[in-house]
């Protein structure tokens, strides 16, 4: 754990700059109604937000809502979670457009580092491409597919590639 978070404490801006100012740091949770459920964001200017959810008590928190803002990204990343039940959590989360808050499950005495994704920064599995076609002699009718490295784009083989 402690090696994972030193790792991401070097990759991550939004946890070690600009830690002097007021505005890098904001509670989100700090223990209301006894829980023992401690959350807080750190975000630096240019970088992604970064959510921190501790489960100090030895009591699973299933359902667990941890409020974020409706100006929050709509796609947060768990990048480190640690528990004593081993039950790790869900890695990625697609919020709804307008919704202030995510759900999470809380094992006893854990915690979780959700990193928010840019709009436009995807999965490492995936990637956003843009195909134009230019091509007088197609006509009405014609098949044209979208071939290359891979079985879901057909290993190069025409025949297996996107329509």
């Amino acid at each position: 754990w402690l090696s994972k978070l030193l790792h991401l404490y070097a990759r991550l801006p939004a946890l070690h700059r600009q830690d002097d100012e007021q505005e890098s740091f904001e509670w989100l949770d700090k223990d209301s109604s006894g829980r023992c459920i401690y959350a807080w964001r750190r975000r630096c200017v240019g970088c992604p937000n970064i959510v921190m959810v501790i489960n100090a008590s030895t009591q699973r928190k299933l359902g667990y809502h941890v409020t974020i803002g409706k100006d929050a990204g709509r796609r947060w990343r768990c990048a480190a979670a640690t528990s004593i039940d081993d039950a790790p959590p869900q890695e990625t989360l697609e919020i709804g457009y307008g919704a202030a808050r995510f759900e999470v499950d809380l094992a006893g005495c854990a915690a979780q580092l959700w990193v928010e994704e840019d709009a436009d920064q995807l999965a490492d599995d995936h990637a956003r491409i843009r195909v134009e076609l230019r091509h007088s002699a197609t006509s009405a009718g014609d098949s044209v597919r979208l071939v290359g490295v891979g079985e879901a784009l057909g290993d190069w083989c025409p025949e297996d590639g996107k329509a």
